[in-house]
């Protein structure tokens, strides 16, 4: 897009932990990573949604309130999630494999011949 939007970034939340760590006062991001950012303890997040509202805070600080998350909420939030598993039939230790795998919020691979049902 060329309309001068600031767009989602990746890895926010390594460059304002990385701030942190160095003692920076806060980070400027884009609006819609805001609530990423602000996981991060001990610097302000700033969310802005045009490249000019960035440039210009550089020179005159904006009246602009810093993004705060409430981590327990964000977190709880996250870790709800119910587990579908009415299609599959028997199988009870990849069930069990799939839960604590999603629990742990690892990854799991299932490997199966071409054209085999997989759970």
């Amino acid at each position: 897009m060329l309309d001068r939007r600031l767009q989602r970034v990746r890895a926010v939340l390594a460059m304002a932990s990385l701030a942190a760590e160095q003692g920076r006062a806060g980070v400027i991001v884009p609006a819609e990573n805001a609530r990423e950012a602000a996981i991060v303890q001990g610097i302000d997040v700033i969310p802005v949604a045009r490249r000019a509202k960035a440039v210009g805070s550089l020179a005159d600080p904006l009246d602009i309130e810093p993004t705060s998350v409430d981590d327990d909420s964000l977190f709880a939030q996250a870790a709800r999630y119910e587990a579908i598993f009415v299609d599959m039939g028997g199988q009870e230790a990849v069930k069990r494999a799939q839960t604590v795998a999603a629990d742990d919020r690892r990854n799991i691979r299932m490997i199966a011949p071409p054209l085999s049902a997989k759970p």
